[in-house]
């Protein structure tokens, strides 16, 4: 009878979807194991030619991040004082808005504006490369060719992104904290100038300093590289030819880090409320 759906189609249906997400986990745990061997034999090489290499990424993407991360660290910054102030000066406590605009910085946004910053310009230009390289091989050659991407692009790019991340996020802390004194100081008091004022923002803009939030962002950064760098790689090392497929795997590229750069935020969020950091 037409429009009655059998149950058992429903069921192979079903089953295929199963089998279809197992043989891709499958796929996706074995690229993991041989980066992680690329990203081993890279460290015990200590060739010229893989320092050069990791040098090389760390300055295109250090470098070239650092005006994107500046910018989102100021802004935010400067958002975020003015934000807590106000919210906090309706309950009576306007003094507490440096103290929780610093924790919040170093803790969450500077790692997290760093993570998307790579996982825009920095991710697509990753599989951009990749993908390039890829979509010149033929079907029959793509699996040795990939072991060789792996080796020779990848893994120093996936290790430039996991050194690069802490380094950003330094730069992103002192860039928000900085815009968010700055703010504070001239929003919170009309007598911006007066010294006690400066002083009592300062004060407490800097008791927020602990090592551990600072530790908590610089393992973030950490981990957002890599995902990063894991995330863009993938997409890439499966591109096919042509124009059309390159686009599709940059496009994927992007919106999977920035997702990963997402997972691995609330993951690390909490396993550092669990472990009390």
């Amino acid at each position: 009878m037409p429009g009655v759906v059998n149950p058992l189609d429903q069921t192979a249906a079903l089953g295929d979807w199963a089998l279809g997400r197992g043989a891709d986990l499958r796929a996706r745990l074995a690229f993991l194991g041989d980066l992680v061997l690329a990203l081993g034999r890279l460290v015990r090489s200590r060739s010229r030619r893989a320092e050069a290499e990791i040098s090389a990424s760390l300055d295109r993407i250090g470098v070239g991040s650092l005006p994107i991360v500046a910018v989102f660290a100021v802004s935010t910054g400067v958002a975020l004082s003015l934000l807590a102030t106000q919210q906090l000066d309706r309950v009576g406590l306007p003094g507490l808005a440096p103290r929780l605009v610093g924790i919040v910085i170093l803790r969450e946004l500077a790692a997290l504006m760093t993570g998307l910053a790579l996982a825009g310009p920095v991710g697509a230009r990753l599989a951009l490369e990749i993908a390039q390289v890829m979509g010149d091989v033929d079907d029959s050659e793509r699996h040795a060719a990939g072991h060789s991407v792996l080796d020779r692009l990848v893994a120093p790019r996936i290790l430039a992104l996991t050194l690069a991340g802490p380094l950003l996020v330094a730069y992103a802390d002192a860039f928000a904290l900085l815009a968010a004194a700055i703010t504070g100081i001239v929003v919170t008091d009309i007598t911006w100038l007066s010294k006690i004022t400066v002083q009592a923002h300062l004060e407490t803009t800097t008791s927020t300093l602990a090592i551990d939030h600072a530790v908590a962002g610089f393992i973030k950064g950490a981990l957002f590289g890599f995902v990063v760098g894991v995330a863009s790689s993938w997409h890439a090392l499966g591109n096919r030819p042509g124009s059309r497929g390159l686009g599709d795997a940059v496009r994927r590229a992007v919106v999977a880090s920035a997702a990963s750069v997402a997972v691995a935020d609330l993951a690390l969020t909490f396993m550092f409320k669990w472990v009390r950091l």
